[in-house]
């Protein structure tokens, strides 16, 4: 399943944060988030 450019390994990628296999805001909070330095390593 590929959908508009969205990588077929999203889901088992990890980038998934939430679980619910869509890019939504919580997946662009965990970016920004890791973007500012605010996540632990």
């Amino acid at each position: 399943m590929n959908r508009a450019g969205i990588r077929s390994d999203y889901a088992s990628s990890g980038a998934d944060v939430n679980g619910d296999g869509k890019i939504g805001l919580a997946e662009v909070i965990y970016v920004l988030q890791e973007l500012a330095g605010l996540r632990p390593q």
